[in-house]
């Protein structure tokens, strides 16, 4: 390396030598045709050698220069793909969570963000299995779902509200219909913890209701809207229904179980993206905390 010529002169070089104008090379670069025929004399000083043929209106590569110039081409061209690469990533979010909560509650609320921040683009990987971000470095943080361990790492976002909601028309109809159907989520993380559906509509209903269990808590929001019967399950998740009139809640208060969701950030990196995009997201979840106080 401590070989190498200034990269000044390298830089004059390659754009003289791609467009075979001294000229043309300067306007790329922005500075004087002079400048550019000083920087290529001080590179051929250094080298011992002529790297192009100077000709009344025009300039050719020597051999010397021709060999120079197909690896300066090269670096100049992987620097470039570099650098790009660099600045895409530092504009980027690459965000795991759970398919319920990208479906039901982040994607509808990305626009705003990206209105906001439209320099940042949020890249979503939506799975139900838990993720690592020390086993998958593609990642720069994942929304979890859960027990919420007030010693770890994670940063806590809101604390989980269990309630049953249903349609409007399905409200009305509680107190005269027979059985109640009740949809709910059965994990598919076996180390998620396990609500206590049947104890909670036990004390609510009585033994008049059917509980029914699906692998998605979309799924069970769906049939809730299509008036199929009662949605058992986050109200965080069904919030934007509920505030378009859609669903309303059934039961006065939802029920506090400790369930919570966190965010989890690399500890030894980060970006101005990633920053920018934690932040948003808490003030998101202090919005929702303060209107539903």
């Amino acid at each position: 390396m401590l070989s190498l010529p200034p990269l000044s002169a390298l830089r004059c070089f390659e754009a003289a030598a791609r467009h075979l104008s001294f000229k043309l090379a300067a306007d790329e670069l922005c500075i004087s045709p002079t400048a550019v025929s000083h920087q290529i004399r001080n590179l051929e000083s250094h080298l011992g050698c002529t790297l192009f043929i100077r000709h009344t209106r025009a300039v050719t590569l020597t051999a010397a220069g021709q060999t120079l110039a197909q690896s300066a081409q090269q670096a100049f061209s992987q620097l470039s793909n570099a650098v790009q690469t660099i600045q895409h990533a530092a504009n980027q979010v690459t965000v795991a969570t759970t398919h319920a909560f990208a479906s039901l509650w982040l994607v509808p609320k990305l626009l705003e963000f990206q209105q906001r921040y439209p320099d940042i683009r949020v890249k979503l990987c939506a799975d139900d299995k838990l993720n690592d971000l020390a086993l998958d470095t593609s990642l720069d943080c994942i929304i979890r779902y859960g027990s919420f361990d007030a010693t770890s790492k994670s940063t806590l976002l809101t604390r989980e509200k269990i309630g049953l909601f249903a349609t409007p028309a399905v409200v009305a109809q509680i107190n005269t219909t027979g059985q109640l159907k009740v949809y709910t989520t059965q994990w598919k993380n076996p180390q998620l913890p396990v609500w206590p559906a049947e104890e909670l509509l036990a004390a609510q209903f009585g033994a008049r209701w059917q509980l029914y269990y699906f692998s998605d808590e979309q799924q069970a929001v769906q049939a809730a809207l299509h008036d199929q019967g009662l949605f058992f399950g986050s109200e965080l998740l069904v919030a934007g229904y509920i505030t378009q009139g859609w669903l309303s809640a059934v039961t006065v208060c939802p029920l506090q179980l400790g369930f919570a969701y966190s965010l989890l950030t690399r500890k030894n990196y980060t970006s101005t993206a990633v920053e920018t995009f934690q932040l948003w997201l808490q003030q998101q979840f202090q919005t929702s905390d303060d209107s539903a106080t």
